[in-house]
Order: structure tokens, then sequence, then C-alpha cells
């Protein structure tokens, strides 16, 4: 008994500490990484006490859609995520494993007659930018390469002149 007791009291102290080394070492931290992005995203979704794993399954699924809506947002303009929702809905958003690498569920919990799920996520840039590339989301004439209007009055001699010799110039 006494041996049993040594171990238990020897294994009580050193697990915490293996425990914490182990849990720090694969945490992701949000910002740009190599591999993608990392982002803190929420899912909520309601509450059904007869299914519980099916609920916190489709909390993680909600997060999970959420964080790839964050990295879709930094590739697309307003108007094309708005023009486009339904295709963006359908063949991203749809696949988010595709597009998620690594992800820690932060915080998971009933809130109401809701279940919300916290995670930080790691999104692959690459593979959200081809599939947006394939499906013809990204216009690559507007990315990198704004749009500028230069207005010009000509005058000679402080009078306003009837030729545009200089707008016709540029």
């Amino acid at each position: 008994m006494r041996l049993n007791l040594k171990s238990g009291l020897l294994l009580a102290l050193t697990l915490p500490l293996f425990t914490a080394c182990a849990g720090t070492k694969g945490r992701l931290k949000v910002g740009v990484t190599p591999e993608g992005e990392v982002v803190e995203a929420e899912g909520m979704v309601p509450y059904m006490d007869s299914d519980v794993p099916g609920t916190k399954s489709a909390g993680l699924a909600a997060a999970q859609r959420s964080a790839v809506e964050k990295v879709v947002g930094v590739y697309l303009a307003a108007e094309t995520r708005v023009s486009k929702a339904v295709t963006i809905d359908q063949k991203i958003l749809a696949n988010t494993s595709g597009y998620i690498k690594k992800y820690e569920i932060l915080n998971e919990g009933r809130e109401a007659s809701f279940w919300k799920t916290k995670i930080r996520a790691l999104v692959s840039f690459e593979r959200v930018g081809q599939d947006l590339r394939t499906l013809g989301l990204l216009d690559s004439k507007t990315i990198g390469n704004p749009r500028v209007i230069v207005l010009l009055d000509e005058s000679i001699g402080g009078e306003p002149s009837d030729t545009s010799h200089a707008a016709d110039g540029l």
C-alpha cells in the first residue's frame, strides 16, 4: 500500500508539469503564418437537450465556417462578397474542413437557448485563394491595381482654356 501511495503522489506531482509543457507547444497564435492565417471565431447554434453531441458538433462547424469567412473577406472586395454570396456560400463556406489545418476550442458552453463555441483556427491562404481563383471570384485586374482618375482644369494665364491639350496628353 505504501508503494501505491508513493507512486500516486509522484504521479500527482509530475502530471501537471508534463501537461503544462505539452499543452503550450502546439498552441496557435493569432496572426499570419507561412501556412495561412490564425484567426479567432465564434459559432452559435440552437441548443438541443435531445442531442448534445450533435449540438456541440454543429457549434464547432459554425465556428469553423466563421473562421473561413474572415479569411475569405481578406481576399474579396465587399461588392464581390455581396454579388457572389450564393456561390461563396455553396462552394467555399460549405467545405470549411478543407481550409482549416488546425484548430483549438477556446471556450464552449450553453448561453440561454444556444450553444456557443469559440475557436482559434489556422486557415490555409493557399487553398482559399486557389478555390476563389478557380471560381473566378478573384479579379486580377482589380486586385493590387486600384483605379485612379485625374481631373484637369486647364488654364492659360489664370483664365480657363478652351483646349484640352494637357488632358489629351495623359
